[in-house]
């Protein structure tokens, strides 16, 4: 009997979009920063030895519905989301949307990533998160995949594989960083808000 891990994976049907995202990624420097981690208290701080790279946070969705690869993207990832709680029908109970926006993240060899083991909900400010969400946006063939800790298993980097899993601690991951291959990730969470 299997393990149930509550890990789903989700297949975009034209990986073109992935080439598109990146393209438009890195037609924006502008918009490009240093990727930041939450603290125990909330803040967004910069460390290097626990996550490094660049990153283009998109924290406006109506924005984001402008910008054509990202509106298809945001579609399909809903369709997504509706498949999950298919498997999970509890989850047809709660009031959650993407509260946060999401990330999109690039990460050079031979030293970059998010390297250090974590979840999602490590403070009071992000504990209404519900779901997790990660898209790989390129092949990565030299390591570059995603740890899961409590589950021994390393997810492999491939181009328009979709990840959705819970965000608590039972899911603890790291990236596993490639010391030869650029990666490219879009991630983000959808959140608990209150009913109407």
């Amino acid at each position: 009997m299997s393990t149930e891990t509550f890990i789903r994976r989700y297949n975009i049907p034209d990986v073109t979009l992935c080439d598109e995202i990146i393209k438009w990624f890195e037609d924006h420097p502008e918009k490009q920063g240093t990727g930041v981690v939450q603290s125990r208290e909330g803040k967004p701080i910069v460390n290097k030895d626990y996550k490094d790279g660049t990153c283009i946070s998109v924290n406006d969705i109506n924005y984001a519905y402008t910008q054509p690869p990202l509106r298809s993207f945001l579609i399909w990832l809903w369709d997504c989301v509706n498949l999950y709680l298919e498997d999970f029908p509890e989850l047809k109970n709660s009031c959650f949307a993407m509260r946060e926006g999401f990330n999109i993240q690039r990460f050079l060899p031979p030293s970059q990533g998010f390297k250090v083991f974590h979840h999602e909900r490590i403070s009071y400010q992000v504990c209404p998160r519900l779901l997790v969400f990660m898209l790989y946006l390129n092949d990565v063939e030299d390591k570059g995949g995603t740890e899961f800790k409590y589950y021994n298993h390393v997810e492999k980097a491939q181009r328009g594989k979709l990840l959705i899993w819970p965000t608590d601690f039972t899911h603890t991951h790291r990236g596993v960083v490639s010391p030869t291959e650029k990666k490219y990730i879009i991630t983000g969470w959808y959140g608990l808000i209150p009913a109407e």
